[in-house]
């Protein structure tokens, strides 16, 4: 998923699911990207969740909503489906 602003409840519907579908299988820590490790993901994804949940349609809180496209992109990448 790339950067947009602001993202369709659709998206955030299907986004959230599949964190949901997948909440047991979450890691403990998540090496995103070569300069961001993420030591508790468990707590971090539910934040960032409820943050989608709540502001998904204002465009201020389109970069942490994009990063938990991230997140789940980079955790189907190590094999997560």
């Amino acid at each position: 998923m790339e950067y947009k602003k602001t993202y369709t409840a659709e998206e955030l519907r299907e986004l959230i699911h599949w964190f949901e579908a997948h909440k047991e299988q979450l890691p403990e820590t998540l090496r995103l990207d070569k300069s961001t490790f993420i030591p508790n993901f468990r707590l971090t994804a539910e934040y960032y969740i409820s943050i989608a949940r709540k502001h998904y349609a204002n465009p201020t809180y389109g970069a942490q909503i994009w990063m938990l496209f991230r997140m789940r992109d980079r955790l189907q990448e190590e094999g997560m489906e």
